[in-house]
């Protein structure tokens, strides 16, 4: 049985129609299942003096198209249909890309433009605050020291010249160790005015011998030692103190008191 492919211009949609319906005709009239529209056939094997088209009485031939083989043709549907189709879709990948990526590298580039403004800097640390910033609780805690059993006297050197000694114990009472202490102490006058100063290492202790007896330059070396005597000046745990002592050679007569305060090593 001889078929043929018909098309509905009003809505693209196509049959199968079997020749055997045009009855002898030059053409058929068929009305599409799809939109009601009427679709003119000629007849591809028709005899010069068959009639135009098929009988009027005779039934309508779109009844007799085989349902069952009705396939409907996306690529000739009309142009607007293809259009509204694509509007539906989202937008593909490539144009996101295109649309986003000048933004962010806009962005960024702002951000390093003004990173070095005083506004900007303001704004960063509003919203993005430096480590530890706001929590006290997890900031290293610091130590602190206080100034114990302290006493001084004078002592006469062997070589010659004065001395004035202050010993005493500085402790650390804060909460975090100490990576070393060092001692200052100043020599004041009657108005509470500065004569002289001078910084030794804690845990540096001469004895009495050595005081007598050895150079100036001996003494304030020894002193002068980072570590201290066994390396004990450094990492000291809270609650933990050490010795110091402050040795000024040929002191002002003007003395009526002195001050010592104690100082991170480093």
């Amino acid at each position: 049985m001889s078929t043929m492919v018909i098309v509905c211009e009003g809505c693209g949609a196509r049959f199968r129609m079997n020749h055997a319906l045009f009855l002898d005709a030059k053409g058929a009239r068929i009305r599409c299942r799809k939109c009601g529209g009427h679709i003119e056939v000629r007849h591809p094997e028709a005899s010069p003096d068959a009639p135009d088209a098929a009988p009027a009485g005779e039934p309508d031939a779109a009844a007799e198209l085989d349902s069952s083989r009705e396939e409907h043709a996306t690529e000739m549907a009309p142009l607007k249909q293809r259009l509204r189709a694509s509007s539906r879709r989202g937008p593909s990948m490539p144009t996101i890309f295109l649309l986003v990526v000048p933004g962010i590298l806009l962005l960024a580039g702002s951000a390093f433009f003004f990173r070095d403004t005083k506004p900007a800097q303001e704004l960063l640390r509003k919203f993005f605050p430096p480590s530890g910033s706001g929590n006290t609780a997890s900031a290293v805690e610091k130590p602190t020291y206080e100034i114990r059993d302290m006493e001084s006297s004078y002592a006469k050197a062997s070589i010659g010249g004065n001395l004035f000694v202050i010993r005493g114990r500085v402790a650390n009472v804060g909460k975090g160790p100490s990576r070393g202490i060092r001692v200052q102490a100043t020599l004041l006058d009657k108005d509470n005015q500065a004569l002289v100063n001078s910084t030794v290492f804690a845990a540096n202790l001469v004895d009495n011998t050595m005081l007598r007896h050895a150079n100036r330059t001996l003494i304030e070396g020894f002193l002068s030692l980072r570590y201290g005597e066994r390396g004990v000046n450094r990492d000291i745990p809270a609650g933990n103190s050490l010795p110091f002592m402050v040795v000024f050679f040929d002191p002002p007569g003007k003395i009526k008191h002195f001050a010592v305060k104690a100082l991170d090593a480093e």
